[in-house]
């Protein structure tokens, strides 16, 4: 093998390397904004009052798991906990992180499979050259 195509090889391999590096990082990131956002709304919470040193608040139920009522109307979240608990966590701010994430997960799949995939055939190359060479 001359020392060009050496050259050639390690840099692709560098290459597919740092593109499955950074398409793992970018699922990563994703998966923790999937996480902070499941946090937001499965965990209850609890709001300042406002005085200082006092150390209680008003506790909020998560957005998921808040209880309705039993009667035949059911009633939202921002009726049952209030206003301030309903802006605390909104949903639409849930639904922006999603949106987020998702061209985040696209790309860092994409990066994840191609350099995934880039290794493997540096890797197939290699050993059939060398399966070659020893005939």
């Amino acid at each position: 093998m001359t020392s060009l195509v050496q050259v050639y090889e390690k840099d692709f391999r560098e290459r597919a390397s740092r593109k499955q590096s950074v398409g793992v990082f970018l699922l990563i990131a994703t998966g923790a904004i999937c996480l902070w956002v499941g946090y937001l709304l499965l965990v209850p919470f609890t709001l300042d009052d406002g005085r200082s040193g006092s150390g209680k608040g008003r506790e909020c139920a998560s957005r998921v798991f808040y209880d309705p009522g039993e009667s035949g109307r059911k009633r939202s979240y921002a009726d049952l906990e209030g206003a301030r608990c309903a802006a605390e966590r909104d949903v639409a701010d849930s639904v922006a992180w999603l949106l987020v994430s998702l061209p985040l997960a696209a790309v860092g799949l994409h990066h994840c499979t191609v350099g995934t995939a880039g290794l493997q055939i540096a890797r197939h190359e290699s050993e059939r050259t060398r399966l070659a060479e020893s005939d």
